[in-house]
């Protein structure tokens, strides 16, 4: 779902470096492993994006609690990841820096502060800020999207939303709720983690600019403030 096999390198959106090779799964992991989480390689297109090693910072997962306490303290777990952690560094804003570096390898001019124009004249969000917490994977899935992983305003899925109300769904059927989630973008999700408008919505409360066909039901007004 980002095109693996299909593209050159080069063609990414945001790159200014002429590159003649073809987008492979090699060319973000190594198969035979490497130093980080996820086989992730230390150098992509040519370039090195951090000297700090990736790893995950992982927790026992609670929807496992029974069966990891029958395993003693030794035996298998099951996890559930809070997100990157770096080997042998302190600095509260690695994890946002490093990922955004990584994606800017190929996307170079996405890698943009706050207010910088980039060369086809947009402006794009700021993608390493540490206080605001965003990073292009924020918004993005580094694999793609499709109908069943995209989210609405309020973080819901489409199988969030066929769950009975008991369990906090609205008991839909598959038909309904694909219809409420279905992606009509002109230029198709983009590897968005969100539909349509709700990629803008999920952040910026005020903003109610419908582009998809009212759903009965549907959550339109971005996300409840906390």
């Amino acid at each position: 779902m980002h095109n693996v096999g299909t593209v050159k390198i080069s063609s990414a959106p945001g790159a200014l470096t002429p590159t003649e090779g073809e987008l492979q799964c090699s060319s973000c992991h190594n198969p035979h492993g490497s130093v980080n989480d996820r086989l992730l390689n230390t150098t992509v297109n040519g370039k090195t994006y951090s000297t700090a090693a990736i790893d995950l910072e992982l927790v026992e997962d609670p929807a496992y609690k029974d069966f990891n306490a029958s395993t003693g303290p030794t035996g298998l777990k099951i996890y559930q990841s809070k997100g990157p952690v770096f080997v042998n560094s302190d600095l509260p804003d690695v994890p946002q820096r490093v990922y955004s570096n990584f994606c800017s390898t190929c996307h170079e001019d996405y890698l943009k502060s706050s207010g910088s124009q980039r060369v086809d004249g947009h402006y794009s969000h700021t993608t390493n800020s540490y206080k605001s917490g965003r990073n292009c994977a924020s918004c993005h899935y580094a694999h793609g999207t499709d109908i069943t992983l995209l989210k609405d305003t309020a973080g819901k899925t489409i199988a969030d939303y066929m769950k009975p109300v008991a369990q906090g769904g609205k008991g839909w059927t598959q038909a309904i709720a694909t219809d409420y989630m279905k992606d009509i973008s002109a230029g198709g999700s983009a590897l968005k983690k969100y539909t349509n408008m709700a990629v803008c919505w999920a952040c910026h409360q005020s903003t109610h600019k419908l582009d998809t066909p009212i759903v009965e039901g549907g959550n339109y007004s971005g996300k409840p403030t906390r």
